[in-house]
């Protein structure tokens, strides 16, 4: 019986090896194709930071600051009227009437009126007058803020950039600011942070205000008060960013409330507000 020579083994089972290599190569192929796809929407897909406002607290200043207008009375009887006045009474000196005889010469101001307690309005009554309360902006009003941005991922880190903070006012309680103040009660940017992974970022800031229609609003709708209802609102680019690449920024923009704007220090035992983010798409019809 004549043996099978080698070559002609070889030569007659090579396009097995062939078929081999093919197979091989398309499964090596197509993992690399599923690793790629993983990567791309799983790891270099960007990240939401998570913002807060530490203890749910706006601090402030004084929000007003009072003035004291004395009601004089222009008539007398039915039908008179009142204004106010700026100018306080002008003490005036008593005669005869117990107990103020022998205190006459005590005083330096003018003689009072048989039927008035002070000087210069002969239509007073015996009676000081009303004092009304007003109240009066302040010449600046100083807001400060901390807040927190957090970064729950294991996978990325978030570059925040672009950032802007605006404090708004809700008068009402609610969610509805159309009877705010127009444009905010005042704003600040921030410098672009990066945020580690499974890390968080404060920031503590305090602005300023000087605007004085927006010092003559907070007077004029919260004067007597020490605190009001408000939110802020934090606007930014964020991406995430690993050791080989990062994504592109994507702008949004994070609602906190409602807070406390107070003049008070927080309580230590107050929780944090966590802000409701919104991408740009949503705010257009926000």
């Amino acid at each position: 019986m004549a043996a099978v020579d080698d070559d002609d083994e070889r030569t007659r089972f090579s396009w097995l090896a062939m078929a081999r290599y093919m197979v091989a190569s398309v499964v090596t192929v197509f993992a690399i194709v599923v690793i790629v796809l993983v990567i791309s929407v799983g790891v270099f897909r960007t990240e939401d930071a998570i913002v807060s406002v530490v203890q749910g607290h706006v601090g402030t200043s004084p929000l007003w600051k009072r003035g004291n207008d004395f009601a004089q009375e222009v008539g007398f009887g039915v039908g008179s009227k009142q204004h106010a006045s700026t100018k306080s009474p002008q003490p005036c000196r008593r005669r005869g009437a117990s107990p103020y005889q022998g205190y006459a010469d005590d005083f330096d101001g003018p003689p009072c009126s048989s039927i008035n307690g002070f000087a210069g309005n002969p239509y007073r009554s015996r009676y000081r007058p009303r004092t009304t309360v007003t109240y009066l902006p302040v010449e600046y009003l100083s807001v400060g803020v901390i807040l927190s941005v957090a970064n729950p991922s294991g996978r990325v880190d978030i570059r925040c950039d672009n950032i802007s903070v605006r404090f708004l006012d809700m008068p009402s309680g609610a969610e509805d600011f159309t009877a705010g103040m127009p444009g905010g009660l005042g704003w600040f940017y921030l410098e672009g942070f990066v945020v580690r992974r499974q890390s968080s970022h404060k920031v503590t800031r305090y602005i300023y205000v000087n605007d004085t229609n927006v010092l003559f609003y907070i007077a004029r709708t919260y004067g007597g008060r020490s605190s009001f209802t408000g939110r802020v609102r934090v606007t930014m680019n964020i991406s995430s960013n690993t050791m080989l690449t990062s994504t592109s920024p994507r702008e949004v923009t994070h609602d906190c409330s409602p807070l406390d704007f107070s003049t008070y220090d927080a309580n230590p035992g107050d929780d944090s507000v966590r802000c409701i983010q919104r991408d740009l798409q949503d705010q257009l019809y926000y």
